[in-house]
């Protein structure tokens, strides 16, 4: 009887009720008991896959534990059976257990996650690295995309330099091929000079156009640099985040419908005990609660005949006092 004052029942009060009604409470004591442990355990390991499994996860784990311990117990002795009069108390009433209850519903939803996730682990693992190179893949074009632009300006210009010198020397070239074919002797001088004339300004172009696209060169060798670097800061971010989102979709994914299955039974075992002092309450059967609003009217009233008592010892003692003076 000692543990039933886990799930917030007084002892003294048990004593007086039923063996079933006890019974009862032990059941939804234990019920109560595993859940606690349950969202200390789910809690730990959703934290441990953010942030890795330290002392922190621990930390959580008992810190939200110890909040939906306390939160059920207030919501389970604080449900109100009250039926009310007008429709304003009924709503209000109403109001006021759906929010506890919602409470609870948070409570379940928030666990049936991480409790999949770990139900679910070896399959999810082996998905992560099919994720993982698609997520590589699209940081990749993205990045393609960034610096695609920058990567063309520069070739733009290597190929405006580097088309200007191609045709000089694909000029000079046909120029000396068209002498060799020539047969008058006048003609052969004036390609020759031509091809000086060419040759000089191919010169002029190439000591100017030469440090220009080496100029080019060095920053597309600079960008290939830059896009690789990030490419790999992303690849390593990648690889070494914990891919919550992806766990999440991959969890959605994979049968759904037993998901959904399984997250209303968790939320139906959450409510279980709720569900039990509420039907408690408003069918007036609560063992519990009829002795304990008794033994609350008893105090009153005692608490009322010791008033009375105590005002009529001092009304008496000051009319004794009166007749003195």
């Amino acid at each position: 009887m000692r543990a039933l004052g886990f799930i917030g029942a007084e002892k003294q009060i048990l004593n007086d009720c039923s063996l079933r009604e006890r019974k009862g409470y032990q059941f939804f004591n234990g019920v109560q008991f595993f859940l606690v442990m349950l969202v200390a355990w789910e809690i730990h390991y959703l934290v441990g896959i953010v942030f890795g499994k330290t002392w922190w996860s621990i930390l959580a784990g008992v810190f939200w534990a110890f909040v939906f311990f306390n939160l059920y117990r207030v919501i389970l002795f604080t449900v109100s059976g009250e039926r009310g009069n007008t429709f304003r108390e009924k709503s209000q009433i109403v109001l006021l257990n759906a929010f506890k209850i919602s409470i609870v519903v948070f409570f379940a939803l928030m666990i049936s996650i991480p409790l999949r996730l770990f139900l679910y682990e070896d399959y999810i693992n082996q998905k992560i690295p099919e994720v993982v190179e698609e997520k590589i893949l699209e940081v990749a074009q993205s990045v393609d995309i960034i610096y695609e632009e920058r990567e063309q300006v520069i070739h733009d210009r290597l190929q405006y330099y580097e088309g200007q010198l191609l045709s000089l020397r694909k000029s000079i070239g046909e120029q000396k091929q068209k002498r060799k074919q020539e047969i008058r002797q006048d003609v052969k001088e004036v390609i020759a000079t031509n091809i000086e004339k060419l040759e000089r300004q191919y010169q002029r172009k190439e000591q100017f156009f030469k440090p220009v696209i080496q100029e080019y060169n060095y920053r597309l060798i600079a960008l290939q640099k830059e896009k690789a670097i990030e490419m790999t800061s992303y690849i390593e971010m990648i690889e070494s985040s914990n891919l919550l989102s992806e766990r999440f979709s991959l969890l959605v994914r994979h049968k759904p419908i037993s998901g959904f299955l399984f997250t209303l039974f968790i939320v139906a075992v959450f409510l279980s005990p709720l569900g039990f002092r509420l039907y408690s309450v408003y069918s007036e059967s609560s063992e519990y609660d009829l002795i304990r609003d008794q033994r609350v009217r008893n105090e009153i009233f005692a608490n009322q005949l010791n008033f009375k008592k105590s005002y009529h010892r001092i009304i008496q003692n000051l009319l004794n006092v009166n007749p003195e003076s």
